[in-house]
């Protein structure tokens, strides 16, 4: 007996000793490196009182947009995000007529690809002039006419809803086209203490099937909401399934909601799945054009 529980005393012994050795060569090991965001820094040169916007890449935050008016009146629009290396990085700088309608626009950057974007558009003397890395042209025009840039921010929906709206709620395109935008719903929607009014616009002219998005005022973005990339307001973030829910009230469906998506789910209830970006050029931040 004496020798059985010396062997069961020694085998617990040794066992003890290497489960020592090994916890110690193991608390030695340094810890990986936490992996680096995905979300690129804003330029420091944006201001504070800029409007900021998350852009989240199937439901994780991957950049921003942010939006502001400079002191000789031009309003700028910065817009990045990244997908694994790549993604656009773009600054556009607008003059609107008094109507809302711009009359001059600059986009420089890079796309999605990395290429570089050196975009210009201007209306002078009733010659609107345009020119980028695909098409160079100019038109005479007697109506309002909106240029649609093939790199813009995507608060550039709100200036397209206003113009259209303030013509009827149609407006002719540049190069080519017709728009026509008109409201599809209310919703109040709530974020911490914050609750706002928000309008679903729908806009139809510009790709195949019809790009909706959210405005809190006819002339101001508040958000676009779609399965691969959304741009909501900061501090409105919240997790929301990769695929969105069924749109209840514009397909006669019942939604499927769960109390941590339900602010983004609310959204997505209304929003057609039109994507922003082409899964063949994706180069645009803006519907392709039809021509």
């Amino acid at each position: 007996m004496k020798t059985g529980a010396r062997q069961h005393k020694g085998i617990v012994l040794t066992a003890l000793f290497w489960f020592g050795l090994v916890s110690g060569l193991w608390s030695q090991t340094p810890s990986p490196a936490a992996e680096p965001s995905a979300v690129p820094p804003l330029p420091a040169e944006i201001p504070s009182t800029a409007d900021r916007y998350s852009f989240l890449l199937m439901g994780n935050p991957a950049g921003q947009q942010a939006v502001w008016t400079a002191p000789d009146g031009a309003l700028h629009i910065f817009f990045q995000f990244n997908d694994r290396g790549r993604g656009p990085k773009t600054t556009s700088i607008l003059k609107l007529d008094p109507n809302g309608v711009p009359v001059s626009e600059v986009i420089t950057g890079n796309d999605y690809m990395k290429s570089p974007v050196n975009e210009n558009y201007s209306l002078e003397g009733g010659t609107a002039r345009w020119k980028n890395d695909d098409e160079q042209g100019e038109k005479k025009i007697s109506a309002p006419a909106f240029y649609v840039p093939l790199n813009p921010g995507l608060a550039e929906y709100a200036f397209l809803a206003h113009a259209a709206l303030q013509n009827g709620g149609r407006i002719s395109l540049l190069p080519e086209g017709e728009a026509r935008v008109e409201s599809k719903a209310e919703l109040d929607v709530e974020s911490a203490e914050h609750k706002k009014r928000v309008t679903l616009y729908g806009a139809t002219g510009l790709d195949f099937s019809p790009v909706y998005f959210w405005l809190e005022a006819p002339d101001k973005f508040f958000a676009y909401v779609d399965e691969w990339g959304s741009t909501v307001p900061e501090g409105w973030e919240v997790p929301f399934p990769t695929c969105s829910p069924p749109r209840a009230r514009l397909n006669n469906r019942a939604p499927q909601t769960s109390p941590q998506n339900s602010r983004i789910t609310r959204l997505t209830e209304f929003s057609l799945p039109t994507p922003m970006f082409s899964t063949l050029t994706l180069r645009k931040s803006f519907p392709t054009r039809m021509s």
